[in-house]
């Protein structure tokens, strides 16, 4: 790679001029950022200074560019930034100051995004799947996400994603909790007397009124 590149080295050498070489991000998975450009490795060892442009793990509608290699200066900072749509229709860049994220910690958020959303999309299927023919207990499903390797907080992420409603009931001396989709009602063979009143009609409005209290409120 670097003896194919060595003419366009020359050629910059020769007129003083930078090149500018865009590469797209492989699919190793790697957290690295200095392995994670696509094709050889040989590219970035060529290039004086290579950056790595990336969504904020924490904050998706910013941007980030962070340095993977410098070898003409100190290590820059990392600069966020955010693309704005303009009435003329052209998009612009408005830069948002420093950023703490480096590049290796914007490929490993994004890796750990980007297995969430996998692990969500499962889950959905999964419940949707799962209560198709009507509602089932949380006992049932629980038994059901064990063989499918889903854990407590991906259902419960995917639950409030589908809004999915839980009703309690006492049937048989036990207690039972339904999981129901949208437009879903308790199974004909719960009696009436088993099913709580439901609140919401009153707590909602309660609820947002006086929303809860945050970690930041006695600071």
């Amino acid at each position: 790679m670097r003896r194919a590149l060595l003419p366009l080295i020359d050629l910059a050498e020769e007129h003083s001029a930078g090149m500018l070489l865009v590469r797209h991000i492989n699919k190793s998975g790697g957290a690295q950022a200095i392995y994670r450009g696509a094709g050889s490795i040989g590219i970035s060892g060529a290039c004086r200074s290579s950056w790595l442009v990336a969504r904020d793990p924490r904050e998706p509608a910013r941007r980030v560019l962070a340095e993977v290699k410098g070898n003409l200066e100190a290590p820059q900072l990392s600069l966020a930034y955010k693309i704005e749509a303009q009435e003329t229709g052209l998009a612009t860049i408005s830069w948002l100051g420093p950023s703490p994220w480096s590049a290796d910690e914007l490929l490993a958020g994004a890796a750990r995004g980007a297995a969430a959303a996998r692990a969500l999309d499962r889950a959905r299927e999964f419940l949707v799947t799962a209560l198709a023919a009507g509602p089932r207990t949380s006992r049932e499903l629980w038994d059901l996400a064990q063989d499918q390797h889903l854990g407590r907080r991906t259902l419960r992420r995917a639950k409030l994603n589908l809004r999915i409603r839980s009703v309690r009931v006492w049937a048989d001396g036990k207690r039972l909790s339904y999981w129901l989709l949208k437009g879903q009602e308790l199974p004909g063979s719960i009696p009436a007397e088993a099913v709580p009143a439901d609140l919401e009609q009153w707590l909602g409005p309660l609820r947002e009124e006086f929303p809860p209290s945050t970690p930041l409120d006695d600071l």
